[in-house]
């Protein structure tokens, strides 16, 4: 089957038309000439199946597929074109005309281009120079096949009207061509040399605008640079201007320019609170803040303020404390909230017990009350144990024994002192630093461990910690190391009716907390409301007068007077803290407009205070913060003659609170009709919220003072010395 010729064998890959795999073949190529001088392929598929044809011609096929369907024969074809070139495509696909460059004779011009051999002639485009001649005897400068140019590029020298030679392209006219040389001629106005070019001027028919810097004289007296065609109206002059503002300061711009309304010359003034600044000599330094520290003492924690002389001064108060409180609760505890807060109730646990356990709540919470029986030996006590006892001390001695063998020396019914007086020689109390009595029994307290004589702890636990009439409301503690005495059988008394004093103070701390904490929440909710209805009544109303005092009793009668209070004071002192602040200075500003040649000096005060911010009143403000803001707006309102709506509404809220020891100085101020002096106000609110500690005057009355000597504002008793 082979015939005369080249024989190729090639593996290649197919895939097997009955089993549907891919498998490798060997195929030979055999290339005869035939007839036509075709090339003719054969492939012989050698297939690795079993049931295969071990040797089959593509030209029958593999059983149901023939292999011709999927195998191409990749060779090159080199089949003969018609130009005798052979054809350098794959042997499957059809011939293309041929590729091959060849070199073509242009019989319109008589040049040769390098093109391929299938191109026509008459599609080819000469790319060689044109040489032809033009009218002016240049050579054309554009490609053979392209229409000769009318416009000559060459350069040639020409003599313009001006005098000049110049090269210029050949088509250029030399009678409209610009001369770009200098001009170089006077210029008659100022005898300088112009700068400009031969043609500019030519064709203006004058000189540029001469462009030399030279000194001038302005009308000011100064001299200054500037171009020669520049006018003298129009340089601005640049030197320091000699003229002298109304602060006596001289101007410190430039001399052409408008002198400054605000003179940024620093001085050392004397601000209003006495410290000295330096400052621009525009910023009035009354509202000037001045920057340096306060450092004054707080009058509530005598703490040094943070704030800045100006802040405070402004403000008319200080920033607020932000070290430990560090006061004594009334449990014995040291307070660790900011110090400017109101003291919340005491987060420590309790230490109030007894012999059956001890309390589980919080300390600054009441505590729960024990109804066990009491437990004594000696006498009797049916009382529960929260109770106060009936029963006497017992005095007799403890009859147990101590490790080292001799008889107990403490008292009966307490735990045994680690003392023993037959051990050690000398026994000195601890109270007084006096000798103790050897017939005196020992006392050892379970708290901190001292040990004292019975007849001495005796008179300690009977004298009352008191400071003249009124008796401070502490713990019991230790005369050594002030600790706190928790539990005693024979103390237990004392330290019930102590407790007792205590637990009372705890449910005022607990409501006026409460109270705060309730206002603040409320506070946030209702804040935007208040801005909206103030600006309604300034929009409805054109009298400041009465859109004051519709906004005063808005607000009372809105809801009690806690709430109102808070509100009202926080529209004013927070403001600027929240996005509304725009509309209420707006407002302010309309009020000040309407209110013009009709207001009064309170009520001027009044809108400055929105300006300014000064009325001194927190978000968590206590009574008597809520109370003096109370009493200044029902002041501002009365001098108008208006305050009997916010009178009325003091009136029903002051009644709501029950035992309100300072209801009724607050409504005999109110009906009187006058301004409050401010000494008054201060005087009649001394007692109304004050941080410090707490007494219990002789009536049983519960109070908060900061010193001694103060008024019971319950009973109003006077001092005792």
């Amino acid at each position: 089957m082979h015939a005369q010729g080249i024989v190729i064998q090639e593996v290649m890959t197919i895939l097997c038309a009955q089993r549907y795999v891919i498998v490798s073949i060997l195929y030979v190529s055999i290339i005869a000439k035939d007839s036509v001088m075709a090339l003719t392929h054969v492939l012989h598929v050698l297939c690795k199946l079993k049931k295969c044809s071990l040797n089959v011609a593509i030209l029958h096929g593999c059983y149901a597929l023939s292999v011709s369907e999927f195998v191409r024969c990749a060779a090159s074809c080199q089949k003969t074109l018609d130009c005798s070139h052979p054809c350098q495509e794959e042997c499957w696909k059809p011939c293309p005309p041929c590729s091959m460059q060849v070199q073509k004779y242009l019989p319109e011009c008589g040049h040769y281009v390098q093109t391929s051999c299938s191109k026509p002639i008459q599609s080819i485009k000469c790319t060689a120079s044109c040489k032809k001649m033009l009218k002016c005897s240049h050579p054309c400068q554009e490609e053979c096949s392209e229409i000769c140019t009318t416009s000559c590029e060459v350069l040639v020298e020409r003599t313009l009207p001006c005098g000049h030679s110049v090269e210029i392209p050949c088509y250029e006219n030399p009678s409209s061509y610009l001369c770009p040389n200098p001009c170089g001629k006077l210029i008659p106005e100022c005898l300088h040399i112009c700068q400009g070019t031969c043609g500019t001027c030519k064709q203006g028919k004058a000189h540029v605008p001469c462009l030399q810097m030279c000194t001038k004289s302005l009308p000011c007296g100064h001299f200054a640079q500037a171009a020669c065609f520049v006018p003298i109206q129009s340089v601005r002059c640049e030197s320091p201007c000699t003229k002298v503002l109304a602060c006596s300061h001289a101007c410190q711009e430039q001399c052409g320019m408008m002198c400054t309304a605000s003179c940024e010359r620093i001085v050392e003034t004397v601000l209003s609170c006495g410290h000295s600044a330096e400052i621009p000599c525009h910023i009035d330094h009354r509202t000037y803040v001045c920057p340096k520290p306060c450092r004054k003492k707080l009058p509530d924690c005598l703490h040094t303020c943070k704030g800045t002389c100006g802040t405070c001064h402004r403000a008319q108060g200080h920033v607020k404390c932000s070290k430990t409180c560090g006061r004594s609760l009334p449990c014995g505890h040291i307070c660790l909230y900011p110090c400017h807060m109101v003291c919340p109730p005491c987060p420590m646990p309790c230490q109030k017990g007894c012999v059956h356990g001890v309390c589980p709540n919080k300390c600054g919470y009441p505590c729960l009350q024990c109804m066990e029986k009491c437990e004594w030996k000696h006498h009797a006590c049916e009382l529960l144990c929260y109770e106060i006892c009936s029963r006497p001390r017992c005095d007799l001695p403890c009859e147990n024994l101590l490790q080292c063998g001799h008889p107990c020396s403490g008292i009966c019914g307490e735990p045994c002192p680690y003392f023993c007086r037959s051990c050690t020689l000398g026994f000195r109390s601890e109270i007084g630093k006096g000798k103790s009595d050897e017939s005196d029994r020992l006392f050892e307290l379970q708290d901190c461990g001292h040990i004292f004589g019975v007849r001495s702890l005796d008179a300690w636990m009977e004298t009352e910690q008191c400071e003249s009439w009124a008796s401070a409301i502490l713990p019991k503690s230790c005369p050594e190391c002030e600790t706190p005495i928790t539990s005693s059988f024979r103390y237990s008394n004392v330290l019930k009716q102590r407790f007792h004093q205590i637990e009372q103070t705890k449910k005022r701390i607990l409501e006026i907390y409460h109270i705060n904490e309730g206002t603040f929440f409320l506070l946030r909710s209702q804040y935007h409301r208040a801005v909206r209805e103030f600006l309604a009544v300034l929009e409805i109303n054109g009298n400041s007068h009465e859109a004051h005092l519709r906004l005063g009793c808005l607000l009372y009668l809105q809801s009690n007077y806690w709430q109102s209070i808070v509100l009202l004071r926080h529209l004013v002192k927070h403001s600027p803290l929240n996005t509304a602040v725009k509309e209420l200075h707006s407002g302010k500003e309309r009020a000040k407009a309407w209110s013009r040649g009709r207001r009064n000096r309170k009520l001027m005060a009044l809108i400055e205070n929105l300006e300014m911010e000064q009325l001194p009143c927190e978000v968590q403000a206590n009574k008597q913060q809520a109370i003096e803001a109370l009493l200044q707006w029902a002041a501002a309102l009365s001098n108008i003659g208006r305050a009997s709506s916010a009178t009325t509404a003091c009136e029903i809220s002051l009644k709501e609170e029950p035992n309100n020891e300072v209801a009724e100085q607050v409504l005999k101020l109110l009906r009187n009709g006058k301004r409050i002096p401010k000494d008054t106000l201060a005087a009649t609110l001394r007692e109304a919220g004050k941080k410090g500690r707490w007494y219990q005057c002789p009536k049983g009355h519960y109070h908060v003072a900061r010193e001694f000597g103060l008024k019971c504002p319950d009973c109003n008793k006077d001092n005792c010395t």
